[in-house]
């Protein structure tokens, strides 16, 4: 039995977006491909949890090519709402020589009925528990069309991903995952909604485990951790970062602005290999920020974020900072405004997209019920095109922002500017 595992392409009129801008940076151009190009460590956990004498072969549509008619037994297919298209594309060529296609992923755990349309079976939430019955099910000839989590995994439990099947001269970055789940709520994001609001992690032993198989595939990797919040539990941060010393990786994650509030707990992260850390500062409108949690988390820490930035960076860890422009606070001037914050505060990577109403998120509900939404297919939820009606402009005037603040922001002048500050930051810390 052979099963070809898929991750569709995903990244398509965003990728002329980051050329027009980015192409004569290659240095950052290929930084920013490092994380549009990521395959799901889904996939990866799927082919870990199949039965040994199954034979797997792991397809990147970022880089290999598909032979449709090459002999599989059954197509699995991973896909988030931007890759929908694409999938749906896959499955459907597989389905015509009468192949067996499941697909699952988060577009398809939101909108299950509508992937079913294109496949035989949907992977609704997390797979650990479902996967397994699936594939006794397959055996004896007598699939469902929906196998559906019933609870939260135990992450203690989750088998260490098949990093083995990626060809190694293709992936400079590797991602991690240690946790699910996220306490913030925040109206445009789906995670909370498809992994819960509990932190869960896994153990210190199991990502020890783990970091021992990438370090022997590639022993150079930089690791991006992909959790929504790796640094929650400060306990078990800590402990992760004693063992991440012994590795002597260079690493990036994901987490939020109170981090910058503890001094001693930025300089382990720098001791434990920490280069740069993505912080969701969404808006600098109070307007703005006014409705994207429901207990306005991210608007009481507004006034702090100047001073963050600088507690953070001092340290030598890069900010990449996101922002969202198109809230429904958002007027015209908010692009230079955005522009004056990023630029005076020097942060080392910025990152702006355009608000997108994913499908199951409160945004897209909220926006569905205004008659806000544009209905353009999902290969453009690009987070790089307008995909509603803004409120406070056309759309048009929303994506010419978009080009506005990266031309601004990552015009030679300010990246420059943006280099020396952190060069000399590294002779003091030095």
């Amino acid at each position: 039995m052979k099963i070809g595992l898929i991750s569709p392409v995903g990244v398509t009129t965003s990728d002329v977006l980051l050329s027009h801008i980015f192409d004569e940076n290659r240095d950052l151009n290929n930084y920013i491909q490092s994380f549009t190009r990521a395959i799901s460590s889904g996939l990866l956990v799927i082919a870990s949890l199949t039965p040994e004498d199954i034979e797997i072969k792991l397809i990147d549509d970022n880089f290999d090519r598909i032979d449709y008619d090459e002999r599989f037994d059954l197509i699995g297919i991973s896909a988030m709402t931007h890759q929908s298209t694409r999938a749906y594309e896959i499955a459907n060529e597989f389905k015509k020589r009468g192949v067996p296609v499941v697909i699952g992923g988060m577009h398809a755990t939101v909108l299950p009925n509508e992937v079913k349309e294109h496949c035989d079976s949907v992977f609704i939430g997390e797979a650990e528990d479902t996967w397994p019955l699936f594939i006794q099910d397959f055996k004896n000839g007598r699939i469902s069309e929906f196998y559906k989590s019933e609870r939260l995994i135990d992450m203690s439990k989750t088998p260490i991903p098949r990093y083995d099947l990626l060809k190694k001269e293709k992936y400079k970055v590797i991602w991690l995952q240690t946790s699910r789940g996220c306490p913030h709520d925040c109206e445009f994001c789906g995670s909370s909604r498809v992994y819960g609001y509990k932190y869960r992690h896994k153990t210190i032993d199991q990502v020890i485990d783990e970091l021992h198989v990438i370090h022997a595939i590639w022993p150079d990797a930089r690791i991006n951790f992909a959790d929504d919040n790796l640094l929650v539990d400060r306990s078990f941060s800590k402990k992760l970062f004693t063992e991440l010393k012994k590795f002597n990786f260079r690493w990036f994650a994901q987490t939020d602005i109170s981090i910058a509030e503890d001094e001693e707990f930025l300089k382990e992260l720098k001791d434990a290999g920490c280069t740069t850390l993505f912080i969701g500062f969404e808006s600098i409108s109070e307007n703005s920020l006014m409705t994207i949690n429901k207990n306005k988390w991210k608007l009481k820490h507004l006034k702090n974020y100047p001073q963050a930035i600088e507690n953070v960076q001092s340290k030598g860890i890069g900010i990449v900072g996101a922002f969202i422009i198109g809230l429904d606070g958002d007027t015209k001037e908010t692009f230079q405004e955005l522009i004056d914050f990023i630029v005076n505060n020097r942060i080392y990577t910025p990152q702006i997209t355009i608000l997108t109403p994913l499908p199951g998120t409160r945004l897209y509900e909220r926006l569905e019920n205004e008659n806000r939404l544009l209905h353009i297919p999902w290969n453009h939820y690009t987070f790089t095109e307008v995909s509603y009606i803004p409120k406070n402009m056309s759309a048009v005037e929303l994506q010419n922002g978009l080009y506005e603040i990266y031309e601004k922001v990552y015009n030679k002048e300010v990246r420059a500017a943006v280099l020396r500050h952190f060069k000399n930051i590294f002779k003091e810390i030095n």
